[in-house]
């Protein structure tokens, strides 16, 4: 007999065992406390799964993490799954069904506004999750910066490695990062961790005396960079390809001075799907999405009218009362399922396709998780 519950902290070694032995027998040896330290490196992540367990051994796990989000002052709580696992004797009994839906329930229980994780689109997309884009991807090789980076002076700049909790860049790299215009919150205390994520290396940015800003990389690819002055990124850059023939930067959509920075000499640029995201709370996602694309450019005013998975919405833009999302009754202007609301309003796909001058000009709003954060 199979029962479905919840983990509690005496689970917690079968759990990272049974985790750790699914993940290695269908790709590379995993070791989950070193690949996630952030969670599984410390007491209490039991009961974030829901367990399928038969005779005492457990047979099926979906973990979800409570993740926060800041959009320009707006906060946003969503649950991130992961560790979805199956074990290869109890494939095809209906125990990823049953446990993705516990824990879209928990999640609804909890208050949160939406859902993420990274995954297949159809597989996921039964749950009502749908793919998003949230970044750019800049390539960068040896003669960009032979030639478009000749005059930028890298000598100043020493990257270095973050490699304990003692050190004092992480106070300002914290600050650094809680001063973005959108940014997911991290545990001070487990902040090292967090960077950590996936085998990722942290990097202090310093000129020797101060920190200028902080770099998170994965092999020839920075997954994230933060800088307090983007006057600086030239060099910086210049600094990262040192003994690298070509690497990888990725920008969010919203931090435009990067972007411009990187695009003014990288080899090429491209946009695409980061993960997959399930919208819980409509009205606070949109208020908080284009409240933060409101800052950051000009919106063309307009009143639209949406209907999405049967709840209507009038969202407003005003040049003097700003941005407005509430319940209506009025008759839409679009009716649209959870899935096509999301890849509406959260792809860059959509923003280049879509015919309607007003919305256009609204889109595409920022929904994602950076890498660290993500499960």
């Amino acid at each position: 007999m199979t029962v479905d519950r919840f983990g509690t902290p005496a689970d917690e070694e079968n759990i990272l065992d049974f985790i750790n032995l699914v993940f290695s027998q269908s790709a590379r040896p995993h070791h989950f406390d070193r690949l996630l330290p952030k969670v599984y490196a410390h007491p209490g992540y039991g009961p974030l799964h829901a367990l399928a367990v038969a005779d005492g051994r457990i047979r099926g796990a979906v973990a979800l993490l409570p993740l926060e989000v800041s959009l320009a002052g707006n906060p946003l709580r969503c649950g991130y799954i992961g560790s979805v696992s199956v074990h290869e004797k109890a494939r095809g009994e209906g125990h990823m069904k049953r446990l993705m839906a516990m824990q879209i329930e928990s999640a609804k229980r909890q208050g949160m506004d939406f859902m993420a994780l990274g995954g297949r689109r159809q597989r996921y997309g039964y749950y009502g999750f749908e793919t998003v884009g949230g970044l750019l991807e800049f390539s960068v090789n040896a003669d960009n910066v032979r030639h478009a980076l000749a005059d930028a002076d890298d000598s100043r700049i020493t990257l270095r490695p973050i490699e304990n909790e003692q050190d004092p860049a992480l106070s300002a790299i914290a600050e650094l990062h809680g001063a973005q215009l959108f940014f997911c919150v991290r545990n001070r205390e487990r902040l090292l961790d967090i960077l950590r994520s996936w085998e990722a290396q942290p990097f202090a940015v310093t000129d020797g005396a101060s920190v200028l800003g902080y770099l998170v990389a994965q092999g020839d690819t920075l997954f994230e960079m933060v800088l307090d002055d983007w006057s600086n990124l030239p060099a910086v850059i210049k600094a990262w390809m040192r003994g690298r023939k070509r690497g990888s930067v990725m920008a969010p959509l919203w931090e435009k001075e990067e972007a411009d920075a990187l695009n003014a000499f990288c080899e090429c640029c491209s946009t695409g799907d980061t993960e997959m995201l399930k919208v819980l709370n409509w009205p606070r996602v949109l208020q908080a999405a284009l409240n933060q694309k409101w800052v950051c450019q000009a919106l063309a005013e307009g009143r639209r009218v949406l209907e999405i998975d049967g709840q209507r919405l009038a969202v407003t833009v005003d040049a003097e009362a700003g941005v407005t999302v509430e319940e209506t009754a009025e008759e839409p202007d679009r009716t649209l399922d959870e899935k096509a609301a999301v890849s509406l309003f959260f792809t860059p796909y959509a923003a280049l396709t879509e015919m309607d001058p007003v919305l256009r000009s609204w889109l595409p709003l920022t929904l994602y998780i950076p890498m660290p954060d993500r499960f």
